[in-house]
């Protein structure tokens, strides 16, 4: 209204919706419960199995080197899961690649980068990006290599992201925008999110 006020002209609309779940007073184990038990198994079954079959490691980005590496990772592995669908995926141009190499910087620096590569046998199977902001995990993008999707390697690197960010103290897993199936694994509830256009007086704005 300020800005209304002032000569702007403003817009608002719907946008989607986003998935989200409270994780405030629990632990991993009670969060794990509140989820379907299909979803509960699978998890823990392709988890130990992925434990017994391979020396695995999950490894956080803490320094500049490790964030440029495991970036580069995650842009290769999500470019390469979405091939096999015939999309060229959310990392698809070298602009948004730069966007998200300056943004996932200046988050390190911050201290609110979260951005994890699963290796097994020393080869980066999956990787997740997201952010630790305010006490609340906002989960961005992942990707995983196809070859590996027998072992269900994006569901087993998601999990272990969300279990690091409540022994961090997350309070809220924030799924963003969208009503992928997966989420709906992952969250317990969704708010509506909202669109709002605000254009500059004048014919340039």
């Amino acid at each position: 209204e300020q800005m209304r006020r002032q000569g702007w002209r403003a817009w608002q609309g719907p946008e989607e919706t986003c998935p989200f779940v409270s994780l405030r007073g629990q632990s991993f184990d009670t969060y794990l419960a509140s989820l379907g038990s299909e979803h509960r198994y699978a998890f823990r079954r392709k988890l130990g199995r992925i434990e017994r079959r391979y020396t695995a490691r999950f490894e956080l980005a803490a320094t500049e080197a490790e964030r440029q590496e495991s970036l580069a990772t995650l842009f290769a592995l999500h470019e390469s899961r979405w091939r096999t669908r015939g999309d060229a995926g959310a990392f698809s141009t070298q602009a948004l690649r730069d966007f998200h190499d300056e943004v996932s910087r200046l988050a390190l620096g911050a201290g609110w980068l979260r951005l994890w590569v699963l290796r097994l046998d020393d080869k980066p199977v999956a990787a997740v990006y997201g952010f630790l902001y305010r006490r609340n995990f906002y989960f961005y993008q992942s990707g995983f290599d196809p070859a590996f999707a027998r072992d269900s390697v994006g569901l087993v690197m998601l999990g272990i992201a969300v279990r690091a960010a409540m022994e961090e103290g997350a309070d809220e897993l924030d799924l963003l925008h969208g009503t992928e199936r997966y989420k709906a694994h992952w969250a317990s509830a969704t708010r509506d999110l909202v669109r709002f256009e605000l254009y500059a007086p004048g014919t340039r704005g």
